[in-house]
């Protein structure tokens, strides 16, 4: 087996067996638009964050796609079809996908919906706390899931990520000295001390830091940019104690505006879908355990907004 192959089977292998117990599907009911951009706009306040509204595109292979993108993008999970899916620049991948959530508030939204709420329709746009629009990204690629963490990450916060750090520049000057410089020290200290390769460390010290990252961020939740900030100044090609902690203090973030879709096993190599208001399928069976649905082939997000 190539390197490629060894990689996708480490990423896709956890997805695969007890599909149930994941959590593979709380389907979500419809959201109208003005609920999904009211929450999303006081989220955002919250972390002192900025917006990103997804409008998702018309044809149906293609909201797949998108779909896919950003399920890996909750997951961290780079693309496979990306050039520096391995190699060097992996780590850089994994760690962009990472920190999109982190760092900004998703809103997606149909055509009709963004007219209504803020008179443009384009793929992707940038918001500010009052919901004005800052940026936009008008002519979508070919591929719209194709290195998606890194364009997203260049429109939200700029290609050499500026935005976020006057952001968190200004963050900064608003905490006592002492409590900015405990912050900055911790998460230079995590960024920088080398952790096991693909897996989470299991020692009483680390448990000690995730539950430290947890107060902190418990304390004052606009960290959540200062932490992503840390993840893309990362450089090293190897896993450090920052990668991990992101893996144990990640949760499903989904973009507001989308759903897990719910599948259940029907035969080895067998799986469907269970749509909103389908009755589960009769004769379920137990799936033998071979890779039928990973997470970097099946696995995607569903749009769910509704027009009010």
């Amino acid at each position: 087996m190539d390197r490629r192959g060894f990689v996708r089977g480490l990423i896709a292998a956890p997805m695969v067996f007890g599909l149930g117990k994941l959590g593979v599907g709380s389907e979500l009911g419809g959201q109208d638009a003005e609920g999904l951009v009211k929450i999303g706009l006081k989220r955002m306040k919250e972390l002192g964050l900025p917006g990103l509204v997804i409008v998702p595109p018309k044809d149906e292979n293609r909201r797949m796609e998108l779909g896919r993108g950003l399920f890996r993008l909750v997951k961290g999970i780079s693309s496979p079809e990306a050039d520096d899916f391995v190699g060097p620049k992996f780590q850089a991948v994994a760690r962009r996908g990472k920190a999109v959530t982190w760092t900004c508030v998703i809103i997606c939204l149909e055509e009709e919906e963004a007219w209504k709420e803020f008179g443009e329709t384009s793929p992707r746009m940038v918001i500010d706390e009052r919901g004005k629009v800052l940026r936009r990204m008008d002519d979508p690629p070919e591929s719209v899931e194709q290195n998606l963490a890194k364009r997203l990450i260049d429109l939200v916060h700029g290609a050499k990520i500026e935005h976020l750090e006057e952001r968190v520049a200004r963050l900064k000057k608003t905490l006592p000295k002492e409590l900015a410089g405990s912050y900055e020290a911790f998460l230079r200290d995590m960024a920088e001390r080398e952790a096991p390769l693909f897996s989470v460390p299991r020692t009483a010290e680390y448990k000690k830091l995730v539950e430290r990252a947890k107060a902190y961020l418990e304390r004052e939740p606009r960290l959540s940019g200062w932490f992503g900030l840390a993840l893309l100044r990362i450089t090293s090609r190897k896993n450090t104690y920052l990668d991990a902690l992101f893996d144990s203090l990640r949760k499903d973030r989904l973009p507001l505006g989308t759903s897990m879709p719910r599948f259940v096993p029907m035969g080895c190599l067998s799986y469907t879908e269970v749509k909103p208001g389908m009755a589960k399928p009769k004769g379920e069976v137990i799936a033998c355990g071979m890779p039928s649905l990973s997470s970097t082939g099946g696995r995607f997000l569903r749009f769910v907004a509704k027009v009010k």
